[in-house]
């Protein structure tokens, strides 16, 4: 199959939230290339699609296993945005350009962990959902560094009011910034930490979230060529569980 080296690195990226499991399972389907992927400790979950319009040619050859992302990256990197052709031969996936090549080696896919269960969100019930540019985010995040010694103590909290939410930095929540937002039709919190602060730093632009009180969120980034919905556990303190 043939591709765009930068539109596949990209998808891969797009993938890669800092501190998710390196390893993942690709799947190319009829319709296009599928993704999923989570953090070890389950904060953060990633699926995404490639869509096979986005392909110069395509074949349908099925899953594969990585051990480290970050090798297929590295490969497909060197291309910049040549024209290459991917293919899969027996425990390796090779990567031809016009004057160099690469591959990466495929280990068992009984060695790569596999996640069946996708949890299924609603936000219908005193939920909210509304597009955001996720510049938003990453100021509230940068507000809140002003208060801590180390990434882990990052956090923001996420409130909803009629016709606006309010986004406050750090534990304190002394520095805020209020966004009119028409969708939310109640009051709603939720708190989160360092893990949203890198998806932000990941995304540029305007994205779909989807919200409610201590509750995942759901962030949708969504253009021509790729689709993926990053969900999100909210921050649970020590202090919230003894109560």
């Amino acid at each position: 199959m043939k591709i765009a080296a930068n539109v596949l690195h990209k998808f891969l990226d797009l993938s890669t939230v800092k501190g998710a499991m390196p390893e993942l399972r690709l799947n190319f389907k009829e319709d296009g290339l599928t993704m999923q992927i989570q953090s070890a400790d389950n904060i953060i979950m990633v699926t995404g699609k490639l869509n096979k319009k986005s392909f110069v040619s395509y074949e349908a050859i099925g899953e594969i296993g990585l051990k480290n992302v970050g090798e297929l990256m590295q490969v497909v990197g060197k291309f910049q945005k040549e024209e290459i052709t991917v293919s899969k031969e027996t425990n390796l996936l090779k990567v031809l350009g016009a004057s160099t090549r690469g591959q990466v080696e495929l280990p068992d896919l009984d060695f790569i962990k596999k996640f069946d269960i996708i949890p299924k969100l609603n936000y219908e019930k005193d939920g909210a959902t509304f597009k955001i540019n996720m510049s938003e985010i990453r100021e509230a995040y940068d507000r809140a560094s002003i208060f801590i010694k180390k990434k882990e103590e990052l956090e923001i909290t996420i409130n909803g009011h009629v016709g606006k939410i309010t986004l406050l930095s750090g534990k304190t929540g002394k520095m805020e910034k209020d966004l009119k937002i028409e969708t939310v039709k109640s009051d709603m919190s939720a708190r989160f930490g360092f893990w949203l602060n890198d998806l932000s730093l990941l995304l540029d632009g305007i994205v779909v979230m989807k919200y409610r009180t201590d509750f995942p969120i759901t962030i949708i980034y969504d253009d021509e060529e790729f689709k993926f919905e990053y969900i999100i556990a909210p921050l649970v303190l020590e202090e919230d569980v003894k109560k």
